[in-house]
């Protein structure tokens, strides 16, 4: 493939292009209301407001038009416009299609609010064309010669009028119309949309199919699609850009590969330079991305850093194409380890590729064993990456750490924990005894909604590793056949949850007592909430129960060095990158963007999360309903909750367990138990010869 490399240009701001002759006044603002990307042409329309006594009234409409070279927005105010003949005032409410020779509006009359198509002519003016039916309000409209076409129903159904309003013909397509090209070989318009998951292009809505394109663009995401000068088609979506010849798609661009992560795709055209373009958003801002062929020498012009993760993460991933626009001297690649055919066979090759002195320049967690790695030397300490921790959230850092060594630098976080109301025990933390007391002198007949026996066995037993009654790890040594582990046994047959109330009542059992707790995952400040709803307000964000300490445990997402890196240099300034105020800052708003919460681990970007949540809470409070019938508001924290959210980061336990490696073989060896089909002490003794065996094989 021809390397195609992609230059990027800020697009004028169109809030720059509004005249002083548009915002009459100081005190005039304009909203954006929409804004449509026609066949190579930006539109953006925007409500005129006065503020006048704490009150913003409507005086009128702007509409913006950016077109090629994409290097100054013409506006044009309407205000109310006066149609004599019909005498009625109009006010320009959306953008509603396209017209040979301008575009199509949607207006509503301020005497009737009856709704009007009206054109908007390159020359200004604007020619009301008819009265919209009720149910065609909100189509996608295209007038040609003396037919005005309506598409309506998601693009479904198209009706035709004649240019006097009068209704020709309706009927249902076979595919979703979603928009229109200018051919310029064959001239008129080619109409595109979807059917049966296929990108398809018309020659008019219900036309003859003239091409199909099959597993290249997703119809629920952003895609850019146009036309060269010769009518050969282009595609583009998140990923890139593709030439198809009416046969395949080729990729002739990736975004990703040329450090761009695009947040949203406007258009994809051409200028009359010949030249491909791309409209888009990225870092928050509007931008004009050109794409061209390249030499190969130009191609290759920064180092790169290879990352292997297990999960694709797309914050990573935009904040990894940040950080490469930004150097001068790196690029950093991502390979997600879940896409292989089979990821536990990868992460034995990854490992092998260490362990032989190459493999890839930094890892995510679960792509390799970490502490047999971290025993074998495979990992660098990181120590260097963060000198000075005292900006961080030192429980973070600390699930990075493998005997006092930081191993794994962590970009974001998320403590989880157990919570309970008051009045079953009403403080910070609890023992493993504690919580058998109150359980047991309470109405629960259920410790935790979804937690089955062997849940509880690993989260309130085995995961308390300083708990050495169950296993010293220390020494090499089980416990898992004396009295300790099977009183917790038959306190984890008797309260697990096994289905005997619908995951619809959780939280009225939470209230009433017969569901004695419930895992907070705090990944927003706002979750505090949700603990608070499950109990009345009268919750205790107590933990797990552990024998000392906090049983508040904190999850994190690390990447670690491999000490082999062919580009250790610029993966040690990667991470630098990643944990620095600028990036996390980034990826906490990208994540934020992507509807996945997680918490930074800087303390001062935390006080921000904290502050934005409570100065953006709602009024009246926005609620959440799950299907588990949890009820709470998302609601101002106050000052106690605002101390818990507190002490939960500053108490929080690495959620890194040893006993992790085990959970298979205490599955495997108790379900039997819980099923009845053994006795206690004899799934006791299989267990504990297992793990014994683990054990001594670890020494």
């Amino acid at each position: 493939m021809v390397p195609w490399l992609i230059t990027e240009s800020g697009l004028p701001l169109p809030e720059d292009a509004l005249a002083q002759d548009i915002l009459k006044e100081d005190n005039w603002v304009a909203w954006e209301s929409e804004s449509c990307f026609w066949d190579g042409t930006f539109y953006r329309l925007s409500d005129l407001m006065e503020e006048a006594d704490g009150k913003n009234i409507f005086v009128g409409a702007c509409i913006q038009v950016l077109s090629s070279p994409y290097e100054q927005w013409e506006s044009q105010a309407y205000f109310y416009q006066e149609h004599y003949e019909d005498d009625i005032r109009l006010r320009v409410t959306a953008l509603a299609g396209v017209a040979e020779d301008g575009i199509l509006v949607e207006t509503s009359s301020f005497t009737d609010e009856k709704p009007y198509l009206a054109c908007l002519s390159g020359d200004g003016s604007l020619e009301v064309l008819m009265e919209i039916p009720v149910d065609l309000t909100d189509s996608l409209w295209y007038l040609e010669g003396e037919q005005i076409q309506a598409l309506s129903n998601g693009g479904r159904t198209l009706t035709v009028f004649d240019r006097t309003g009068q209704q020709e013909s309706t009927r249902n397509l076979t595919g979703r119309v979603m928009g229109f090209l200018e051919n310029p070989q064959g001239g008129g318009q080619v109409w595109y949309g979807f059917e049966e998951g296929e990108l398809v292009l018309w020659e008019k809505p219900g036309g003859q199919a003239q091409t199909r394109v099959t597993d290249q663009i997703n119809q629920f995401e952003d895609f850019g699609i146009c036309y060269d000068a010769s009518g050969e088609l282009y595609l583009a979506d998140g990923g890139g850009i593709w030439a198809y010849d009416g046969q395949t798609a080729r990729e002739v661009c990736s975004f990703l590969e040329n450090d761009y992560a695009l947040e949203e795709l406007y258009g994809l055209g051409f200028q009359e330079d010949g030249g491909l373009f791309v409209l888009a958003k990225e870092d928050g801002e509007p931008c004009l991305l050109a794409a061209e062929t390249a030499d190969i020498a130009d191609a290759a012009g920064k180092q790169e850093i290879t990352i292997v993760i297990n999960n694709a993460d797309s914050s990573l991933e935009k904040l990894a194409a940040r950080y490469s626009r930004q150097s001068g001297e790196y690029r950093v690649r991502i390979v997600p380890a879940m896409e292989e055919a089979d990821p536990e066979d990868y992460r034995t090759r990854v490992q092998m590729e260490m362990a032989a002195g190459s493999g890839p320049d930094l890892l995510g967690d679960w792509t390799v064993n970490v502490s047999e790695c971290v025993k074998q030397g495979y990992l660098e300490p990181l120590d260097g990456v963060a000198e000075d921790r005292n900006p961080f959230l030192e429980s973070a850092f600390a699930a990075g750490e493998a005997d006092g060594t930081l191993y794994g630098i962590p970009y974001y976080c998320y403590p989880y924990f157990m919570a309970v109301s008051d009045s079953l025990k009403d403080t910070d933390s609890w023992t493993l005894e504690e919580m058998y007391e109150a359980v047991r002198n309470s109405t629960a007949e259920v410790l935790e909604a979804g937690a089955d026996g062997v849940n509880i066995i690993m989260a309130c037993g085995l995961h308390d590793e300083e708990n050495k009654a169950f296993i010293d790890w220390e020494k090499g040594e089980s416990h898992l056949t004396e009295e300790p582990f099977l009183r917790l046994m038959e306190f984890a047959k008797k309260y697990a949850d096994q289905g005997r109330y619908p995951r619809s009542e959780v939280g009225e059992r939470l209230a009433d007592g017969r569901i004695a707790s419930v895992q907070i995952v705090l990944s927003d400040p706002g979750m505090l909430n949700r603990a608070s709803g499950c109990f009345g307000g009268e919750e205790a964000c107590i933990g797990y129960p552990r024998e000392s300490g906090s049983g508040i445990y904190m999850e994190t997402a690390r990447l670690y060095l491999n000490s082999s890196a062919g580009n250790r240099e610029g993966a040690m300034d990667f991470l630098r990158y990643l944990i620095s105020e600028e990036g996390q800052r980034q990826y906490m708003e990208d994540s934020s963007k992507s509807g996945w919460q997680h918490l930074p681990v800087r303390r001062g970007l935390l006080q921000e999360s904290l502050d934005r949540y409570q100065r953006e809470v709602k009024d009246p409070p926005g609620q959440s309903w799950g299907d588990d019938g949890i009820f709470f508001q998302w609601e101002k924290l106050d000052e106690g909750q605002v101390e818990t959210f507190w002490r939960i980061l500053d108490n929080a336990v690495p959620a890194v367990f040893r006993s992790d490696d085990i959970w298979t073989m205490v599955d495997e060896e108790l379900q039997p138990y819980f099923n009845g089909e053994r006795s206690a002490r004899e799934a006791a003794a299989i267990l504990h010869n297992r793990v014994q065996l683990y054990l001594d094989e670890q020494k």
